[in-house]
């Protein structure tokens, strides 16, 4: 599949730790500049039509219980003071739970509630679906967010994995804590309660980024 053409840069030092589940390492992001940039794709491009599917899922498992952090996003954001936002984003927003949100020009193109709240240090499975118009957000395979939208709008930008980054290079809402299994996939890939995968995910016709 051509998930494998995909490369990440990043501009910290990464620990990789045995605390992880499943597998035998994942990816520590410190919350304080820790990311990893991949280019533009259409691969990302989750809010670009209301046909076919989308996920993206992943394990995770919070250090930080106090902010808003923004775990997985693409697209561009100008900068703090000139947020003319263009992008998605995966959040975690302490007080709340988890939530997806699609921006273009500042404004809300699509946007579930928030639901899920993760209050412990436990690993969660998290999965962000879109099948046609409907989006859903799931935790450890329970529906905990949904919306349906049919506006579309495609985005230009980096997938950034462990905050928000911005045209000039720094972060915005640091994720802090712990990912693994990163999965995306251009199918809604679950549309009803599900037990997660708790083996490695192996690559299918589907597979856009592992």
């Amino acid at each position: 599949g051509d998930y494998k053409v995909h490369t990440f840069t990043t501009n910290d030092t990464f620990t990789v730790t045995s605390a992880t589940r499943p597998g035998t390492s994942s990816i520590e992001f410190d919350g304080t500049e820790d990311f990893l940039l991949s280019p533009d794709s259409s691969d990302w491009d989750f809010c670009g039509s209301t046909s076919g599917g989308f996920t993206l899922e992943f394990w995770l498992r919070l250090e930080d219980h106090t902010g808003y952090n923004e775990i997985i996003t693409q697209g561009s954001d100008p900068s703090t003071a000139n947020p003319d936002e263009n992008l998605w984003t995966v959040i975690h927003d302490h007080g709340n739970g988890l939530k997806f949100a699609c921006y273009i020009l500042n404004s809300t193109l699509v946007a579930t509630g928030f639901g899920g709240e993760i209050t412990d240090n436990d690993w969660h499975h998290v999965a962000v679906v879109r099948d046609g118009s409907d989006y859903e957000v799931f935790k450890d395979g329970t529906s905990v967010a949904t919306t349906t939208d049919t506006d579309t709008g495609t985005l230009d930008g980096p997938l950034c994995i462990g905050g928000r980054r911005q045209t000039d290079g720094t972060i915005r809402f640091d994720f802090d804590g712990y990912l693994d299994e990163i999965r995306i996939s251009n199918s809604a890939r679950y549309t009803s309660a599900f037990t997660p995968q708790r083996t490695q995910f192996t690559a299918d016709a589907n597979t856009k980024l592992l």
